[in-house]
């Protein structure tokens, strides 16, 4: 008998890991390709603003025409949604309009180092979010994960622990950014239980970029690149980074914690710290190897501890789901049926 119940549930356990993999190795992609975030807004010729509105505004169209260019997607990207989840892609993309109004601004007034650093600092507000709103347990060996990550990326990045007045408004800029982008992480994951990724992402950049858009004329930034080549950095920035990294991003959501896809997106630093020494010719000496090595480990444990958390909660469930059985079955012989 223990043989057959284990025949039937090592399939199960076996699709699970497996669908745990994929969704680390895509969360592991998108956080690469937003590594070329900083870069992009640095090589835009519109003002910042009006690179975010590029940014949201190109990947929510091309999403929204996709399904009058290929009917099959419409259950992807178009389903019916229920009125509270309406509301809730709303917020998430007010919630990521503050973000990009805050951060993309503050890539010019501070080094992308310091900006991409406390920008991922989004990862406290996520995992102080899951525990107390989504009542997520968050152990102690995540937590020193978490720790050990941060570390490594200011050792990575270099981030400057004095004040400098040239940078402290930048800085400041990136601060309140990261409470938006926690706050959108934390929407994403609520949605993903229902609704599929392209829905979240077409929807709440539609409403970024509408957002964006009136930000950037109020603030009387430039709205177009002055030759063709800078439609590039506005083409990679919403299909690359936006469109292929958050979308990875928010894929993830539905098959990780939303503490450890937050953390996982630490990535960041180490793809822009390379992809800086490869297009803008940017150091990369001992320090920044042993960052990305320090961030890897923090990664590591942090998704050991995740994964204990999880086994943690699922046994508190497990527990309740038999005691309730149990207090149902104590009962049942005071009620006999009537009909008999």
């Amino acid at each position: 008998m223990s043989r057959i119940a284990s025949a039937s549930v090592s399939p199960s356990r076996s699709h699970a890991a497996g669908a745990e993999r994929w969704a680390m190795a895509v969360l592991f992609a998108g956080a690469i390709t937003l590594g070329f975030s900083g870069i992009f807004v640095r090589w835009s010729e519109t003002g910042p603003t009006a690179t975010g509105v590029y940014r949201m505004g190109i990947a929510g169209a091309v999403l929204w025409l996709l399904p009058f260019l290929v009917p099959a997607t419409r259950a992807y990207i178009a389903p019916k949604i229920a009125r509270a989840d309406k509301l809730w892609l709303l917020a998430g993309g007010l919630l990521f309009a503050a973000d990009i109004a805050l951060w993309h601004p503050a890539l010019l007034l501070t080094t992308i180092s310091n900006a991409t650093f406390i920008g991922n600092v989004a990862t406290i507000f996520v995992a102080l979010g899951a525990w107390l709103i989504f009542k997520r347990r968050i152990g102690s060996l995540f937590i020193l994960g978490m720790a050990v990550t941060l570390a490594g990326a200011a050792l990575l990045m270099g981030v400057s622990l004095g004040l400098a007045a040239s940078r402290l408004l930048g800085d400041a800029l990136s601060l309140l950014a990261a409470v938006f982008y926690g706050g959108y992480f934390l929407v994403v994951a609520h949605l993903r239980a229902r609704l599929p990724t392209a829905t979240i992402v077409t929807w709440t950049s539609l409403v970024c970029a509408a957002v964006l858009i009136v930000l950037a004329l109020i603030q009387g930034e430039v709205l177009f690149p002055a030759t063709l080549a800078g439609w590039g950095p506005l083409l990679g920035i919403s299909l690359l980074v936006h469109l292929g990294g958050q979308g990875a991003i928010a894929y993830a959501f539905a098959h990780l914690s939303p503490q450890f896809t937050a953390l996982g997106t630490f990535i960041q630093p180490v793809a822009s710290a390379i992809l800086a020494w490869l297009l803008l010719g940017e150091r990369l000496g001992p320090a920044e190897i042993a960052g990305s090595a320090v961030i890897l480990t923090g990664i590591w444990i942090a998704h050991k501890g995740s994964r204990r958390d999880a086994a943690a909660d699922a046994a508190v469930a497990n527990a309740a789901v038999t005691a309730v059985a149990a207090k149902a079955a104590a009962i049942a012989p005071a009620n006999p049926d009537r009909g008999a």
